[in-house]
């Protein structure tokens, strides 16, 4: 490929669980033959450095690199000499993104001819998608579609420290010789950002979320190992990088200021508040190097501080460090029990002003259970406001929005919201609006729910779902009561085949996303009573979130829960809440291995044990054969004495 329009450059480094994931969605794109792909082995250990060999081996715009171990920052620069393309993405190597996402922003950054599209995230797990605050803080409030220009015309873009949001011209880095550091350090993404947004005179941004950043379980990678004394000392490093550029750029005070507001609240805090996990002959010289930043920045920006930062501020500049290993860590406990006793002196305590702190927190409103009787759905739920105490005096609404958005007030009896079916019946989708007033301000909030359910009311199956952010919803659907069967279901060419029999015609099924609601439907095709249908395995792997409802206008159920094995992927199908559920998950094939192999020899263990029951219980069958001869014979004795006499 000599001209492409987009080189994806991807630094690997034991990725081998997720990395396939990545890079097909590279192959799901929809202008893949315009795309290189350039994957930077780091000195990989596990098995990620044959995984992209056959990726190359496989496909012509794919291209394997190895490396010596020098740091995601130098693999970057390291494609950066090989790439080709028109526009770059840095695309790390567990995230994933979207069939369409290059195409949309090429169409948008090059009709326009800007440096760079800068465009939205979301966090992504095996389960849901949720807004990260670095972006809710960065991207809102920018203008879709228009050039923009500079940090001082939108300071909030300090917090847009991530280098992989963005498709940027090759030629704007080469020209302002923008990259990234030539050393192993964590963190490097936030000073490339910061310098593409200081030199670039023309960026576009696009309100949509083209990229997945997962949430790892393992907690491996960098952004989730935040008790690391390498990370924090990492950090620091880059802040010290970041003053020596905004200097250089001489940006507004306004901007400036932003940036220190991240510095105090985020970026120091995120390793501040676990200071009781690093090595205690460490921590004075770490004082010393926050000293160092804080005192470059304003009192009064300090003074708008929470109070737990106030008082870790105030400890730093203090160097107690005795009391901060002690208070450091309450962070979480003060949130939600404010009237804890604190063991400090008066210089910390009159810091503290909780109300004030609450004002500025956001309600959580967290559905606990859910009920019904013949007339109202029930549903239990828990309201907190952090560093609101329980003690204080409250009042909290609902109010049910429908799916036009029309709002009607519910009631609330004993933490409960009280929902009748009268009112929802003829609805489809609903969610709720928790609405907290306490003295002075008051606040509002969806309720969000942690665990689906769904019921069947009068020949409907109400699901309560959760959404995007974890929203909770409820959506209705009327269903005959009539249970449908599938029989069977087959893996072949890349698609899944459903038969069963039915006495009842439907033309077609469909399957839904649990998360993002996407609906793809699929003809069915009947031959007398039986009945098939196909879903492609694409089509269940289109979405970050890898999990479908199959729903048709009848009640259907499976035999069995039916299992495949794809690669590294295990596909699954199993009765779930009145539905079927359609499940995609990646798994290690090491572990199922040896979870095989576990189960073999507790099955031989089983079965040992059932022999070792059976020979006793054939002992004991004996002894009881022993005694009725016994008994039988005792019997016939004293039958015999009495007929004698």
């Amino acid at each position: 490929m000599t001209n492409p329009k987009i080189s994806v450059i991807i630094p690997i480094y034991n990725v081998e669980d997720y990395l396939e994931d990545t890079l097909d969605s590279i192959l799901n794109q929809t202008i893949l033959d315009d795309i290189e792909v350039l994957m930077i082995d780091d000195g990989s250990t596990d098995n990620s450095r044959y995984i992209i060999e056959r990726y190359a081996l496989d496909y012509e715009n794919f291209h394997a690199f190895h490396k010596e171990n020098n740091g995601q920052g130098v693999a970057r620069n390291f494609g950066l000499k090989y790439a080709k393309g028109e526009y770059i993405h840095f695309l790390d190597s567990d995230d994933i993104i979207i069939p369409d996402s290059y195409e949309k922003l090429y169409n948008v950054v090059s009709q326009g001819n800007h440096d760079f599209i800068v465009a939205n995230v979301l966090r992504f797990d095996r389960y849901n998608c949720k807004n990260e605050k670095l972006f809710k803080n960065s991207l809102q409030g920018l203008k879709e579609n228009t050039k923009l220009c500079g940090l001082d015309n939108h300071p909030q873009l300090v917090w847009d420290s991530i280098a992989c949001n963005k498709l940027i011209k090759k030629q704007f880095l080469e020209e302002k010789n923008i990259k990234f550091l030539e050393r192993k350090i964590f963190f490097e993404d936030l000073l490339f950002s910061i310098e593409c947004y200081c030199e670039s005179e023309s960026f576009v941004f696009l309100d949509y979320y083209f990229y997945y950043w997962r949430l790892r379980t393992d907690s491996s990678s960098v952004t989730q190992n935040n008790k690391d004394i390498k990370n924090f000392k990492d950090r620091l490093e880059i802040i010290r990088l970041i003053w020596d550029l905004i200097k250089k750029y001489d940006l507004k005070d306004s901007t400036v200021n932003v940036l220190y507001e991240k510095w105090l609240s985020h970026d120091l805090m995120l390793f501040i508040k676990k200071i009781d996990n690093y090595p205690l002959e460490l921590i004075d010289d770490l004082l010393d190097e926050i000293l160092d930043i804080i005192s470059l920045i304003p009192r009064e920006l300090k003074e708008n501080l929470d109070s737990y930062s106030k008082i870790v501020y105030k400890m730093i500049e203090n160097k107690d460090i005795d009391n901060l290993l002690y208070f450091a860590p309450l962070q979480n406990k003060l949130k939600s029990n404010p009237d804890m006793k604190l063991n400090l002196n008066q210089e910390y305590l009159n810091l503290i002003d909780f109300i004030e702190d609450s004002a500025n927190e956001e309600l959580s409103v967290k559905k606990t259970d859910v009920a019904h009787d013949d007339k109202n759905i029930f549903i239990e739920f828990e309201a907190k406001i952090n560093y609101l105490s329980s003690k204080s005096s409250h009042n909290i609404n609902a109010i049910l929005i429908d799916e036009n958005d029309n709002e009607f007030d519910l009631k609330i009896t004993d933490n409960q919201i009280i929902v009748p079916f009268d009112l929802i019946m003829d609805k489809h989708f609903l969610k709720i609006k928790m609405k907290y007033c306490y003295e002075s301000y008051c606040k509002e909030s969806y309720l969000i729910n942690t665990r689906r359910q769904s019921i069947i009311f009068n020949n409907s199956d109400f699901e309560f779902g959760i959404g995007l952010n974890k929203i909770f919803f409820i959506n209705i659907r009327k269903i005959s009561t009539d249970l449908i069967c599938i029989n069977n279901i087959d893996f072949v060419d890349d698609s899944f085949v459903f038969e069963g029999k039915s006495k009842h015609r439907f033309d077609s099924v469909m399957i839904e996303n649990v998360v993002f609601l996407e609906k793809i439907s699929y003809p069915v095709i009947f031959k007398n009573d039986d009945f098939s249908f196909i879903i492609p395995y694409s089509d269940m792997i289109s979405s970050p979130i890898r999990k479908w409802e199959l729903k048709s206008g009848y009640l259907m159920e499976l035999p069995k829960k039916f299992t495949f094995f794809e690669s590294c992927i295990e596909i699954y199908f199993a009765n779930t809440r009145n539905k079927i559920l359609m499940s995609v998950d990646y798994y290690d094939n090491l572990k199922r291995i040896s979870k095989l192999n576990n189960d073999l020899i507790s099955s031989r263990g089983k079965i040992r044990k059932l022999k070792a029951r059976n020979s006793e219980l054939t002992d004991e069958i004996k002894e009881l054969k022993k005694l009725i001869r016994e008994y039988r014979s005792r019997k016939v004795v004293r039958f015999a004495d009495k007929f004698k006499r």
